[in-house]
Order: C-alpha cells, then structure tokens, then sequence
C-alpha cells in the first residue's frame, strides 16, 4: 500500500478562513513551491477530483478526473463533483492513506489554532506534500464551495 510520506490534507472545516492572515506579519514563513505540479483544468463541478488528480500525477500516479469520480463511488445522477469525504475514498482506492480529512476551529481559539493548522500546511509544503483545501467563494455562509490545491507558499506576498 502506499501511503505519502505526510498525510494528504482536505481541510473543508476551514471554510472561508483567508490561509495568509493566519500567519502574524512578524513571525513569517520561508517562501517554498513544490516543483513540478502538472496543471489540470477542472471539468464541471469536478475541482476536487481535479486536485486529486493533479497531486496523484505529481507521485507519478497517471490519474484523470474521471477516474477520481468512478473511485469515489459517487452516483453520477446525483449530477455533482465529489466532496471530502468521496475524495478521501478515490484517494485510499489507488493505495493511499489521506490522513485526517477536515479539521475544526474554535471560534474562542480561532487565532492560534489556525495559526497552527498553517504551520503544518507549510511544514508539508516543505515536505513536498500538497494540501487540498476546501473554501467558500467569499465570506457569506452559503456561497458555493471550491477545492484548490496548495503547493507553494509567497512570503513576498504572504499568501499561498
């Protein structure tokens, strides 16, 4: 079974959260790009499979969006893209352990615990291990959600 070297991160429970201000502007984290990422543009509804695609391809794994989907197990009647958890399953059938699939942040917290899920976001960045991350559109709560996959973190700019 393979397994990547650090867990494959889906991070849905940080919906709408802006990854670049998690980071305090005196404590900032070193520039890092994960070379070599082919670009894949998503069919319809299909950002997630497209993410998943995208980081399998990058391990050498030659997958397309449509494999991603007929992996999940999703019925094609339900006429949309995958979400997290059928992500996970598409990536555990090809023999890949995804790790934990979303996390959740307490409002009373909120400041520290993000900032701590973005080190570790970056800590995989270094580790050559991509996150796909899962957000809202803009900061209104039921706005369409869209999967991105991260592989490189901008200092100059302080974003990813």
């Amino acid at each position: 079974m393979w397994k990547f070297a650090s867990p494959l991160l889906l991070i849905p429970g940080l919906l709408g959260v802006i990854w670049s201000s998690a980071v305090s502007q005196d404590n900032r984290l070193e520039s890092i790009q994960i070379p070599n990422v082919p670009h894949i543009q998503q069919k319809p509804d299909f950002c997630g499979e497209a993410c998943v695609a995208m980081a399998l391809n990058r391990l050498g794994r030659n997958v397309d969006q449509d494999w991603v989907f007929d992996h999940a197990g999703l019925d094609p009647h339900l006429g949309r893209g995958c979400y997290t958890r059928d992500l996970a399953k598409a990536v555990k059938a090809i023999g890949f352990d995804p790790g934990p699939i979303w996390y959740t942040v307490a409002a009373n917290r909120s400041r520290s615990e993000l900032d701590s899920q973005f080190r570790q976001l970056h800590r995989d960045l270094k580790r050559g291990v991509p996150s796909i991350v899962c957000m809202h559109y803009n900061d209104r709560p039921n706005t369409t959600e869209h999967f991105r996959l991260i592989v490189g973190y901008s200092q100059s700019d302080d974003e990813v």
